[in-house]
Order: structure tokens, then C-alpha cells, then sequence
């Protein structure tokens, strides 16, 4: 219930948004950073639309990946039929791993290139684990969290390599090599998008919302920021889901004086959430979920009468495009939050 929401630890970092008014700039909160208003995702999704880098392929906003899946996973639009073809499948993985560059196509630094080209391994190996997943789109309408941690984790791994071999799906291999050196590449980002974008081509109109948020740099980069404001979370060093921490470096010599010594906040959100041995893909979403539900009911307390409804696509178009190519703001926002928290005290 919004009635819950209260001042964040005593301050309400949204209060007295900064409407621009103007269609060209977006609104910002106090410290200068996007809010979520309505009109910013109106803004965003705007621009998406009319770049020329991610301009849809048609009126109704099907780009190339949903169309890759309209196209090569459901093809008959009038029943629930999905396919589980292995080489339907390689062409969604394809797609997705060229334009979002999740390096899925390699097996790892140590594995030779098959037929000495440029080589598909990894892909063809993560579309043959995911073509023999058991109920993978009944789980995938339900929203099921654990199919992106069991893709990240197994889709490219010692077993499900032997298994593609044993199938005939690549070729070229050195299996003996492959036992003696065992491979287990942690793949929590295409995973992520794997599931989000093939969940939003098959399921969102349907269901009216989208089951899976992605897992990328610039949103684990950025997340501690607006926990910081819309839940709370200073990242204090004793709290174990700090999403913040100190690191240490050391400034360039110049001349004959030493370095000096001096320290970065840094995103831990990728430790808490995608860590090979502890992967928490569902802990991951509900943490994007709880901003989204504070920030709706925080801007709906700000303007009585007025909603603010936010998609997890919505809060992804936002934060990646604003943020993204390592931009220089996401270390303000991080200095922002580490001067709040325990780790500088």
C-alpha cells in the first residue's frame, strides 16, 4: 500500500521534483539526477523509438530481437505454440548475444576457435541446453526467477558442452580436453536478457506487464543510487545487502611525489545479486520492484490525484539510456550515496 511509504530515513529525497516543463529536458530530482515521472518515460521511450541505433523495424515498436522471436518461436499468433527447435532457438540466442554484446559466443579464453573461424560454440551450446529445458515457457509466463540463475549458470558448462557435442550440435571439439580442463561460464546477464526480451515478445501484451527486468552493467553500476533514495539503503558496512563499497587507489606520480592514496565507491550490486555461487536473480527484480513501488507511490504523495505507473521496461529504458557509456554521472551518484554511509566514516 502507497500509505506505507514514508519519508526515507527521515528525509524524502523526492520531495520538490524539478519539473522541467520543457519536452527536451528531462525532470530531475534534488540532486540532479532522472526522476521517475510520467513524462520522463515518455521522454525516454520517445527517443528509443526515433534512434537510429535502436529504431523499431515497425509502427507497432517490434524491433529485431521481437521480431526474431514472432518470426522463429511463435508462428502460428493464433494458439500457444512455442518452439523448442533447436536451430529457432540458435537464431534468438544469436540475435540477442550480437546486439547486446554478452560475448555468449565463446566458451571461454582457453577454448580454439571452431574450424579455426569465428566461433559460435557458445551459442550453439546455450541454444541446445535451452532447447531441452523441461517447461521452460510455462515457467517463462509465470515469471519464474530460476530460469535465468539455471541459464547463467549451466548454459555453458563441462556437461551441457559433451551433451551438444554427443548431438552432433558443434563439431571440432576435443572432449577429452574438455574433461581435463572442465568449463562453467557464469552468464547472469544474457540469461537475464534471454528471458526479459523473449518473455516481452511472447507474453507482455497478453499479460499486460513484463515478467523479468535485464541485468546489465549500467544498471548494476546505478541501482545503489536509487535504492539510496526511494528505499533507504545507505550501504553501511555492517549491513550485508550493502550495495556500495570503498575501493582503494592510488592517484598518477607526478614528478618525484608518491602516489596518493585515495578511494572510489563501487557498486556492489553484482556481487549481492549475481554471484556465480549464490545466484539471486529473484532478489535481484524484487530490489527493482521495491524502487518502483516506492517511487510510484512517492510521486503519487507528491501530486494527489495523479499516478505514476512504471514497467520494469520502462525503469530499464530509462536508467540504461541515460546512463549509459560509462558515464560520468553514475560516479557523482555513487559519491552521493558513500557520503551518507558507514563505509567513510
Amino acid at each position: 500500500m502507497c500509505e506505507e511509504i514514508t519519508n526515507v530515513n527521515g528525509t524524502d529525497f523526492q520531495k520538490n521534483f524539478k519539473i522541467s516543463g520543457n519536452p527536451y529536458i528531462f525532470d530531475k530530482d534534488k540532486n540532479d539526477f532522472p526522476a521517475f515521472t510520467p513524462i520522463n518515460f515518455e521522454r525516454i521511450n520517445f527517443i528509443i523509438h526515433h534512434d537510429s541505433n535502436y529504431r523499431p523495424l515497425k509502427e507497432d515498436g517490434s524491433d529485431s530481437i521481437s521480431e526474431t522471436i514472432k518470426s522463429r518461436i511463435w508462428k502460428d499468433k493464433n494458439i500457444e505454440d512455442y518452439s523448442c527447435d533447436y536451430d529457432d532457438i540458435l537464431e534468438v540466442v544469436r540475435v540477442i548475444d550480437r546486439l547486446n554484446s554478452t560475448r555468449q559466443s565463446s566458451l571461454g579464453p582457453k577454448m580454439k576457435k571452431e574450424n579455426n573461424q569465428e566461433s559460435e560454440i557458445g551459442r550453439k551450446v546455450t541454444a541446445y541446453y535451452i532447447s531441452t529445458m523441461k517447461y521452460f515457457y510455462e515457467r517463462l509466463k509465470a515469471g519464474d526467477p530460476k530460469l535465468v540463475d539455471e541459464i547463467a549458470k549451466k548454459a555453458i558448462s563441462t556437461e551441457s558442452i559433451i551433451r551438444a557435442y554427443e548431438m552432433g550440435k558443434i563439431k571440432d571439439l576435443d572432449v577429452n580436453e574438455i574433461k581435463k580442463n572442465p568449463v562453467s561460464r557464469y552468464t547472469f546477464s544474457f540469461a537475464s536478457k534471454y528471458c526479459t526480451y523473449m518473455a516481452r515478445a511472447i507474453f507482455e501484451k497478453k499479460k499486460g506487464e513484463d515478467g523479468y527486468c535485464i541485468f546489465d552493467k549500467v544498471m548494476c553500476d546505478i541501482l545503489p543510487y536509487y535504492a539510496w533514495v526511494y528505499l533507504g539503503n545507505k550501504g553501511d558496512k555492517d549491513d550485508k545487502g550493502a550495495y556500495i563499497r570503498e575501493k582503494k587507489r592510488k592517484t598518477d606520480i607526478v614528478g618525484e611525489q608518491q602516489p596518493i592514496p585515495s578511494s572510489k565507491i563501487k557498486s556492489r550490486i553484482k556481487d549481492v545479486f549475481a554471484n556465480k555461487n549464490d545466484s539471486k536473480y529473484e532478489d535481484y527484480r524484487n530490489l527493482i520492484d521495491d524502487i518502483i513501488h516506492a517511487a510510484e507511490c512517492l510521486y503519487c504523495r507528491e501530486y494527489p490525484g495523479k499516478q505514476c505507473h512504471i514497467t520494469r521496461k520502462d525503469f530499464d529504458h530509462l536508467l540504461w539510456y541515460y546512463f549509459k557509456g560509462g558515464n560520468p554521472e553514475i560516479e557523482r551518484a555513487l559519491k552521493l550515496v558513500g557520503k551518507e554511509s558507514a563505509l567513510l566514516r
